[in-house]
């Protein structure tokens, strides 16, 4: 994945209209619905970014099985930026060096916002095992809840949600009543899917599953100031 900085920014009432681009490597491992939607959210972060001058912080990881490897890198941005509205897309399939791209231009209008949470998640593994236990770890600034969903056939779906009650330590979010237990679809060896952790300070029951349009509803349904959203990649092997 490629963030490419490429900045056009006018007034436009409250918001700036910016443009942002996001990339993605794929292979028959992911659907490429899942590849172009991961695309999109480089681009929305890359042109908040754009607007607001923010830093990035990355992680790249590589693992191989026979001769298949799964190059991994998970963004999380610092920014207080928020997209209003996507007035184009381009998604465009590139095959580039032997791998397959999903690129995603926007054009996009941009809106700084007031957030002072602080929230993180991520795992120390490189890859899951089909059926056995993962962990994942957060660490927030703020007494809140998080609500884990895994995107897989074009639905987000609940799978996990726990109440932080500590600031400023890592925690597990899983124990010995609730664990989330990774599975690979049957045909398939490796499967990479989208794993998406909502932050919020209220107290709030969501669906057991959400389509595309219901998902971003939903995150919209929640103040900006009192939440935050970090997407992952899961790679999963038998």
């Amino acid at each position: 994945m490629r963030l490419l900085p490429i900045t056009l920014a006018f007034m436009l009432s409250n918001a700036f209209a910016v443009q942002g681009v996001g990339e993605y490597f794929y292979g028959p491992d992911m659907a490429e619905n899942i590849a172009c939607q991961i695309a999109e959210d480089y681009a929305q972060t890359d042109a908040i970014r754009n607007f607001l001058g923010e830093d990035y912080e990355s992680n790249t990881s590589e693992v191989c099985y026979n001769t298949e490897c799964i190059l991994s890198r998970d963004t999380t941005a610092t920014v207080n930026g928020t997209i209003k509205k996507v007035n184009k897309k381009i998604s465009e399939k590139i095959v580039e060096q032997g791998k397959i791209i999903c690129r995603v231009t926007i054009d996009a209008e941009v809106e700084k916002i007031n957030n002072n949470i602080y929230f993180n998640a991520w795992t120390e593994q490189p890859y899951f095992k089909h059926g056995v236990p993962v962990d994942y770890f957060v660490t927030s600034n703020k007494v809140g809840y998080v609500y884990v969903f895994n995107y897989h056939s074009n639905r987000y779906y609940n799978i996990f949600q726990k109440k932080i009650n500590q600031t400023g330590v890592e925690i597990n979010l899983t124990d010995k009543k609730q664990k989330i237990i990774p599975s690979v679809p049957d045909g398939k060896y490796v499967s990479k899917e989208k794993m998406v952790f909502v932050f919020t300070e209220l107290d709030i029951k969501p669906k057991q599953s959400y389509n595309d349009f219901e998902m971003n509803t939903f995150i919209r349904s929640l103040p900006i100031e009192k939440r935050r959203i970090i997407s992952r990649v899961a790679q999963i092997v038998r």
